[in-house]
Order: C-alpha cells, then structure tokens, then sequence
C-alpha cells in the first residue's frame, strides 16, 4: 500500500501518493483540523482563520445547505455534495466502513462540538470579535444535543457510537468472558 499525505502546496483537501499521484476523493472533515495544531504550534492566525472557515462550513453551511442542520455530514461528493449512501451495505468489518462508516455518527458529532469549543477558545486568547466566533457556541449546542438525542441507548442507557463502539464493546466481552 503507498503512503498518502495531505498537499499544502496546493488545496488542504488534497489526498496524494508519496509519489504525487491523485487518489480519488477522501472527504473525511476532521483531517482539516490539523489547522488548529499548526495555529497553535506557530501563532499564524492564517491557521486559525482556515480552521474557523473550516468548522463553518463543515458545521453550519453544508449541513443547512442539505437539509441537515444540528447534524455533522460524514461523507461528500468530489463536488462537496451529500453522500447519504455511501458506504450502505459495505461489510462493517471492512477497514473501508471502520474508517467511514456508513450514516450519521453522533461520535464524530461529539468531537465536533469539542474541536467548535477549543476554535471558540482560541478566537477569543486572540482577541478576535464576537463576529468573527459568535457562530460557534451556539452551533455546538446544536450538534451536541442532536447527537445526544440521536446517539442514545435506551437500551442499555448512556451514549452510544455505532459501529466502531458496538464492535469493540462485543470484542472486549468475549475477551472478558474467555480470560475470567
């Protein structure tokens, strides 16, 4: 398998090999928030900014724009549409669907709502205005209580993360039940 890295050089979105041939689209948001260790590595607030540009659109715009709104969208098109369906009927154990798993994540939603948080922080430690941030409060609060109601077990109450956590929740099980 070849290595990939994000190019700088060109867009932060892009996915290439070690040897700088283009891989087909990797839509996965989190991985633009490195922008928050390289602001707080260097103190370049062009960092900040693309990781407030960022959260914005991952957070507020593209999920309004589809119907969304309160909920993180976990898969795009090339042309940063929804993608609903992807992964739909992929084996669960494949590392494809681990890595990108089909559907709403409230897991990931949680992340999100920590990662607007620590963004806030930092606007406000730079002196930014309310302008600039006010968005995001407001917007946490939103994707965290709809992945609170989304992501709760009545079950066996408290939150859950499917599938990553019911795969790992099963292992660990059958681990305790072989070891005791």
């Amino acid at each position: 398998r070849t290595p990939t890295c994000i190019c700088v050089r060109h867009r932060y979105d892009e996915h290439y090999t070690l040897l700088w041939k283009r891989l087909s689209f990797v839509s996965g948001a989190l991985k633009h928030l490195s922008q928050i260790a390289l602001y707080e590595a260097t103190g370049d607030r062009l960092h900040l900014t693309r990781a407030t540009e960022i959260a914005h659109k991952l957070c507020v715009s593209l999920p309004s724009a589809a119907g969304c709104d309160g909920k993180v969208v976990e898969h795009y098109t090339s042309e940063w549409e929804p993608d609903p369906e992807k992964n739909k009927g992929v084996d669960t154990a494949s590392e494809e669907y681990i890595f990108r798993p089909f559907g709403f994540q409230p897991g990931h939603s949680f992340e999100w709502t920590k990662l607007l948080i620590m963004i806030e922080r930092l606007q406000t430690a730079a002196g930014s205005t309310e302008d600039e941030y006010g968005w995001i409060v407001p917007t946490a609060e939103q994707i965290f209580k709809t992945a609170c109601e989304c992501g709760w077990d009545f079950e066996r109450g408290g939150l859950c993360c499917e599938p990553l956590a019911t795969m790992l929740v099963s292992a660990l099980s059958r681990l305790a039940r072989t070891l005791f």
